[in-house]
């Protein structure tokens, strides 16, 4: 569905001004990440300020962007299993509890898997391979500045992350 709405979408956008050097495929691609973003935003936001979890469930956004886009990590097939995922895993992270024992060995096993693992599926990006550490070291760094200030929302991200890189998840 939302990969046949952008797909008329980014047609639309190409014939509308005629002179855009991108392809359709490349504006669709962007079209189908805007809007996966957009709609996870969306509907954590909704969700949450019913909860009474919206500052939780905005750091918990927060911080998956950010470890993300340090170690990479699988992707689901649909843009719809993506969104439904995203935005129920966010929502459900401020609710587990977590207590201050656990959360140093789930950052060590969070840090474990992105030493063995990371970066994962970066070379969209076109980084040169020799760059590839820098992403491995930032998010471990990020990682242990979690343990530093001991967030309960903080350690459950970076493992739910953590998984994502799993090499089982990550075949072609």
């Amino acid at each position: 569905m939302i990969k046949a709405f952008s797909y008329r979408l980014a047609v639309s956008l190409k014939s509308f001004s005629g002179v855009h050097e991108a392809s359709v495929q490349v504006l669709q691609y962007a079209l189908i990440n805007m809007i996966n973003i957009v709609s996870i935003i969306i509907i954590i936001s909704i969700v949450s300020g019913i909860l009474g979890t919206f500052p939780e469930t905005m750091l918990a956004l927060i911080l998956f962007i950010i470890i993300r886009f340090l170690s990479g990590g699988s992707h689901l097939k649909q843009a719809e299993s993506c969104i439904i995922v995203s935005s129920a895993i966010l929502s459900i992270v401020p609710f587990v509890p977590v207590s201050a024992a656990v959360i140093w060995p789930i950052g060590f096993i969070s840090l474990l898997l992105h030493i063995l693992y990371a970066p994962q599926k970066l070379k969209w990006r076109k980084i040169p391979e020799r760059h590839l550490i820098y992403f491995k070291i930032s998010s471990c760094i990020f990682i242990l500045s979690g343990l530093v200030v001991e967030s309960d929302v903080f350690a459950l991200v970076c493992l739910i992350q953590s998984v994502t890189l799993l090499p089982k998840l990550n075949e072609e």
